[in-house]
């Protein structure tokens, strides 16, 4: 690993929680570090695309924005950023999450009547369609390319999905109207979360501020939360 990349962990371990999505880039090598100092760090995930900033001070981020695109997806790590980002990019669609990681070792417990297996593309219609997020049905055509998208079965029968969003982080939590209210979402939380772990990741996700329900199951799981808030810019 090179200088810069030791750097940037450096900076990023000071605050696991709040930087696990930089983090675990740099570690899976999809991560172009462009910037790393002790005030600050740039980077380019390549899967995604996404450009992840954060920086001590404000004056640290105005430099870095300068030398950014005016359009993509960017990920603002620090609340006195996110006017600059906006401004930057003009009119913007702004996703507000906490973020969580599990840094525990051991498997979770899953449910003995859900199975749980990858979605084949004769899957993709069924998961656009129920999926309360547009992300396009190419992404998730890639999702499932990759092997990233999961099906919880009972009986035979989907009860829903989770799966791997293409910069790392477990998401697209999605559980069927008929099949709500049996536990089956933090289900499909913890057999992602066992995926991890088996790849020898370190399992993280993030949640929607306004999402009572997924928040509630993470903390259930055991996953510490930070409670600040990470935003996703497009």
């Amino acid at each position: 690993m090179g200088n810069l990349c030791s750097i940037a962990l450096e900076y990023l371990g000071q605050d696991q929680i709040r930087h696990i999505d930089m983090i675990s880039p740099i570690k899976r090598g999809t991560a172009e570090v462009l910037h790393a100092s002790d005030g600050g760090v740039l980077l380019h995930e390549t899967k995604s695309g996404a450009y992840m900033m954060s920086v001590t001070t404000h004056e640290i981020g105005e430099v870095l924005l300068r030398n950014l695109p005016s359009n993509g997806l960017f990920v603002c790590h620090q609340d006195f950023m996110l006017e600059d980002f906006k401004a930057k990019m003009g009119q913007a669609d702004i996703l507000e999450n906490y973020q969580g990681a599990y840094l525990g070792k051991e498997l979770l417990k899953t449910p003995n009547n859900m199975d749980f297996q990858p979605l084949s593309m004769e899957d993709l219609a069924i998961v656009h369609a129920n999926y309360d997020m547009d992300l396009g049905e190419e992404y998730l055509a890639g999702r499932i390319a990759d092997g990233e998208l999961f099906g919880g079965y009972e009986n035979g029968e989907m009860i829903g999905f989770i799966g791997i969003h293409a910069e790392g982080s477990m998401g697209m939590l999605q559980v069927f109207d008929n099949h709500q209210g049996k536990g089956f979402g933090a289900g499909l939380y913890a057999s992602i979360t066992n995926h991890q772990l088996n790849r020898g990741l370190v399992p993280f996700g993030q949640v929607n501020v306004n999402n009572s329900t997924s928040l509630h199951i993470a903390h259930k799981l055991g996953f510490i939360m930070g409670d600040h808030r990470v935003y996703w810019l497009s």
